[in-house]
């Protein structure tokens, strides 16, 4: 008796994991595309390393000016080889983000974007939050793993935004020839941002064809 209550607490536990460690919805099937690193105004501004499967990404400020005499946008970014033009796809990764944009929102910075089609900004506000429509979403993103689904819906035109795998927001995701995904950090880096992603992850529908250049 003592052994089958074991197994079922084992099935059980094994259960909640697999829904934990899941891809947000049924029917997806997973593609494992090429990425490189850019680093765009920021070759001597940022830094980047991969150890154990941690990505970790820096940015300083890089006191170059542009036409207009602004500072200039700077990245230090993983640009995803998977171009897309139609279907739905779903990027999933955890990130600890120490240090991000701000502390006003428009200070922001990106970590993770659609390419031309939707970006997700943090700003320090409030010790790390996301604004959608001028209005704040989701706080106390710092300094802890956070867990992140953005799902990419090219029929509907809109982007699913889940947090800790909760339904965060929904966008409307701008157009763009072709899609793909970017992660790390992109914006003005007065704030020094840092930031470290994990386990990083992307599915597709059956109809999505993808493009690895």
């Amino acid at each position: 008796m003592m052994r089958i209550l074991s197994l079922i607490v084992i099935f059980i536990c094994f259960g909640f994991l697999s829904q934990a460690t899941a891809q947000i919805g049924k029917n997806w099937l997973p593609y494992y595309p090429e990425t490189k690193l850019q680093q765009e105004n920021s070759t001597q501004h940022s830094s980047y390393t991969n150890e154990n499967g941690v990505e970790s990404f820096k940015l300083w400020l890089n006191p170059a000016t542009d036409a207009n005499g602004k500072a200039v946008r700077q990245r230090c970014e993983i640009r995803v080889m998977d171009d897309y033009t139609a279907g739905q796809t779903q990027f999933e990764g955890e990130f600890y983000i120490t240090k991000a944009g701000g502390p006003e929102r428009n200070d922001d910075v990106c970590i993770m974007q659609v390419w031309l089609s939707h970006i997700v900004s943090v700003s320090d506000l409030d010790n790390g939050s996301v604004h959608y429509k001028g209005k704040q979403v989701i706080n106390n993103l710092k300094n802890k793993w956070v867990k992140l689904n953005v799902i990419h819906n090219t029929n509907t035109k809109t982007v699913d935004v889940y947090f800790d795998g909760k339904l965060t927001y929904t966008a409307e995701a701008k157009d763009s020839n072709p899609y793909y995904h970017k992660y790390g950090l992109y914006n003005e880096a007065d704030a020094n941002p840092e930031i470290k992603w994990r386990n990083i992850k992307y599915f597709k529908t059956e109809d999505t064809v993808i493009n690895s250049k």
